[in-house]
């Protein structure tokens, strides 16, 4: 799912102030590259998931859109 740079910066700033539905479409957005990394030995680990969806919070919280003139790179999306 591609999402318009604005639109993306928009709604992560609202998730990092507070606005739950932000954060939850933050998370929604992120969720199939938290997924794929979530395997250990070639089986789903659903400790993990949650482990690196607390780490995405983390992430949402302390991120500065400062200097960063292409996400796309930055988060060097497939």
């Amino acid at each position: 799912m591609f999402i318009e740079l604005r639109k993306f910066r928009k709604t992560f700033e609202s998730a990092q102030n507070g606005d739950n539905s932000s954060l939850e479409e933050v998370l929604e957005m992120f969720k199939p590259i938290v997924y794929k990394n979530s395997f250990t030995k070639g089986e789903f680990d659903e400790d993990c998931f949650q482990e690196l969806n607390i780490e995405l919070l983390k992430c949402v919280e302390n991120f500065k859109f400062n200097n960063v003139s292409d996400l796309h790179s930055y988060f060097q999306f497939e």
